[in-house]
C-alpha cells in the first residue's frame, strides 16, 4: 500500500508529491494527460510564487517583466510605475513538465491513467479504482485534479467550487507590447497579453459563469489589441474559485489547487495558491498522527491564504459589479504604486493594499 496517491500533476498535485517524495513518502502521482500538455494560463510567475518555490526554475523563465499597461474597456491607457521585476514569464507546459519531473526525481512515481470510476473510504487507508478495473491503495489521497475535480464530483456529487473561465490562445510576438491587463472587454472580467520569448499569451477570463465567452469574443479582443487574429492553439478551461471558507477535505481526502477554489477570484491568480496548497496538504500529511490531527494541521495552515482569497473576494464584487468606479480606484498612481510595489516584494495582496 503506497503512503499517498496525488491526482493531478498540475503545481498544486507535483509540489505536493515533491515535497511528500523527499520526506520518503512513498507517492505515486497520476494524470490523465500526456505531459507536457497546455493549460489557458498567462504563464506569469509572480515574486511570492518564486519566494514560494523550493526549486530554481529560473532555466525556464523566458521574460521578466517591470511594469504593465492597464485599460478600461481597451481606453483611458495607464500605466503602471517600474518598481522593478514584479512578475517572471514561462510556458506553461514547460514548467507544468519542470514540476511533475521534479517530484519524480525525488522519489515520486509519474503514472498516466484513464478515468476515475470509483472513490472507496475504508478506516485505515482510501482505494481508487480505474476505468480498467485497476485499484491504487493509499492511506491518504490528495485532489489536485482541478476546478472539474473528478474526486470531487464522486465524493460529493455535486460541484462545490464556483468556476469562472477562461480562453486563451497564442499571437506573433511585438517586441513593442508590454504586459497589458485590459478590464472589462467582457463582462465580469479582462483581457490579458503577456508577452514571451517568441510569441505572445493572448487571453480573456470572465469571473461570472452566467456569462459565456467563446473563440469570437477572444478573436476579437485579439483583432483590437494586436491588429489581427492570428491566434493558434486557442484552448480553454475554467478555474477553481471559492468558497474561500469551504472545507478542504473529507475523510482521508485533501484537496488542493482549484480543486479546492484556490484561485483568487479579483485578478486569477493561481499558481502561488496551487503550489502554496500543495505544500501545505503534504506537510500536514508527513507530520502523520490521526486523521483528525492531519485534517486540523492542514486547515489550520490554509487560513492565511484564505484571508488573502477573501480579500480577494470582497475586492472583485466591488471592481466588477461596479466598473467605473473600481477603475477610478485601480488607475490612480498612488494605488497602482502600492500595487505594484507588493508585487515586486513578494507579498500577499491584503498585505500589500493594507490601509486602502
Amino acid at each position: 500500500m503506497l503512503d499517498v496517491i496525488v491526482v493531478g500533476a498540475g503545481p498544486s498535485g507535483s509540489s505536493a508529491a515533491y515535497e511528500l517524495a523527499k520526506t520518503g513518502l512513498s507517492v505515486t502521482l497520476i494524470d490523465k494527460e500526456d505531459f507536457p500538455r497546455d493549460k489557458p494560463c498567462g504563464g506569469g510567475l509572480t515574486n511570492k510564487t518564486l519566494n514560494r518555490l523550493n526549486v530554481d526554475v529560473s532555466g525556464i523563465v523566458e521574460r521578466h517583466s517591470n511594469s504593465m499597461e492597464l485599460t478600461y474597456c481597451m481606453k483611458k491607457a495607464v500605466t503602471a510605475p517600474d518598481l522593478g521585476v514584479f512578475c517572471n514569464m514561462v510556458q506553461r507546459p514547460m514548467f507544468d513538465t519542470f514540476l511533475r519531473d521534479t517530484a519524480v526525481n525525488a522519489g515520486a512515481v509519474f503514472k498516466k491513467v484513464g478515468r476515475i470510476e470509483a472513490v472507496s473510504h475504508y478506516r485505515n487507508h482510501i482505494d481508487i479504482t480505474l476505468e480498467n478495473g485497476e485499484a491504487i491503495s493509499a492511506r491518504w489521497l490528495i485532489a489536485a485534479d482541478g476546478a472539474k475535480s473528478r474526486i470531487r464530483r464522486l465524493v460529493h456529487n455535486k460541484k462545490v467550487v464556483s468556476q469562472a473561465f477562461a480562453l486563451e490562445g497564442k499571437a506573433p510576438l511585438d517586441k513593442n507590447q508590454k504586459v497589458s491587463f485590459d478590464f472589462f472587454v467582457v463582462p465580469w472580467g479582462y483581457g490579458w497579453v503577456f508577452p514571451k520569448g517568441d510569441h505572445h499569451n493572448v487571453g480573456i477570463i470572465t469571473f461570472n459563469r452566467k456569462i459565456k465567452i467563446s473563440h469570437k469574443e477572444l478573436q476579437e479582443y485579439c483583432q483590437a489589441k494586436l491588429g489581427h487574429t492570428n491566434l493558434s492553439e486557442v484552448v480553454g478551461h475554467p478555474l477553481g474559485i471559492g468558497p474561500h471558507n469551504g472545507a478542504l477535505g473529507i475523510r482521508r481526502i485533501l484537496f488542493v489547487g482549484d480543486a479546492a477554489g484556490n484561485v483568487e477570484p479579483l485578478l486569477g491568480e493561481g499558481i502561488h495558491n496551487a503550489i502554496y496548497s500543495g505544500q501545505k496538504a503534504a506537510k500536514a500529511i508527513s507530520k502523520g498522527g490521526t486523521t483528525w490531527l492531519v485534517h486540523f494541521r492542514y486547515w489550520f495552515t490554509m487560513q492565511r491564504q484564505r484571508l488573502d482569497i477573501a480579500t480577494s473576494h470582497n475586492l472583485a464584487l466591488a471592481f466588477y459589479r461596479f466598473p467605473r468606479l473600481g477603475w477610478f480606484f485601480l488607475s490612480q498612481k498612488w494605488f497602482l504604486r502600492k500595487l505594484m510595489a507588493g508585487f515586486v516584494n513578494g507579498e500577499r495582496l491584503d498585505t500589500s493594499i493594507r490601509g486602502f
